[in-house]
């Protein structure tokens, strides 16, 4: 009798940390940014020697896209592709994504262009 107490509680415990660790990986994933952009996922600055770099990357929580307080918008697939002209040495573009429900997503991009 004693036992079976002990493994109705131990059930119940299980079932409870499941329920939680379901729960917490279903927050940590639906309120992500979702902003990818190539090659800036996982850095802050390229070296590129052309006159100008496409930012292109595709998101599902964002409406529309500023840079350098100029605007750009999505396409109907949720993909952008930005051409950005550069000049000689650092170029620092400041991006502010808008969410759908309002909020924002800063990123700084920074490219440099290094003369052939």
């Amino acid at each position: 009798m004693f036992n079976d107490k002990i493994n109705k509680i131990l059930l119940y415990l299980f079932i409870f940390m499941v329920i939680i660790f379901i729960s917490v990986y279903i927050l940590k994933y639906s309120f992500k940014d979702n902003l990818n952009i190539d090659y800036f996922d996982n850095h802050d600055s390229i070296l590129v020697t052309s006159e100008y770099y496409n930012l292109k990357g595709k998101t599902n929580s964002i409406k529309n896209i500023f840079i350098n307080n100029k605007e750009y918008f999505l396409d109907e697939n949720n993909n952008f592709n930005i051409k950005l002209y550069l000049f000689s040495g650092v170029n620092i573009f400041n991006l502010k994504a808008v969410k759908k429900n309002d909020d924002y997503i800063y990123k700084k991009i920074t490219i440099i262009k290094k003369n052939n």
